[in-house]
C-alpha cells in the first residue's frame, strides 16, 4: 500500500488511510473486552490494505479518469 501511495503521490494524487487500526488492535479494547486481532482477520486485512482516494464535489470527471489511469499504471 505504501508503495502504491508513493507512486500516486508522484503523479499528483493524494491518498489517505482512514482506519489504520481496527478495534482489535487497540489496547483498550483488547484489555477491557478481550478482543484478539487473530479473531478478526478480515478487519486486519482491510485496515492494512485500504487506501482512500480523493472524493467530493471538487473531483471532476477528468480528475476521476486521471486517477483511474494512474491506478492502472501503478497496480
Amino acid at each position: 500500500r505504501n508503495n502504491i501511495r508513493g507512486k500516486l503521490e508522484n503523479k499528483g494524487i493524494q491518498t489517505s488511510i482512514y482506519y489504520p487500526h481496527p478495534i482489535s488492535r487497540l489496547s483498550y479494547y483488547r484489555n477491557k473486552y478481550g478482543y484478539a486481532p487473530v479473531k478478526y482477520p478480515e478487519a486486519i486485512k482491510i485496515a492494512d490494505t485500504t487506501l482512500a482516494l480523493p472524493i467530493g464535489p471538487h473531483v471532476t470527471e477528468e480528475m476521476m479518469n486521471y486517477m483511474v489511469k494512474c491506478l492502472k499504471e501503478v497496480l
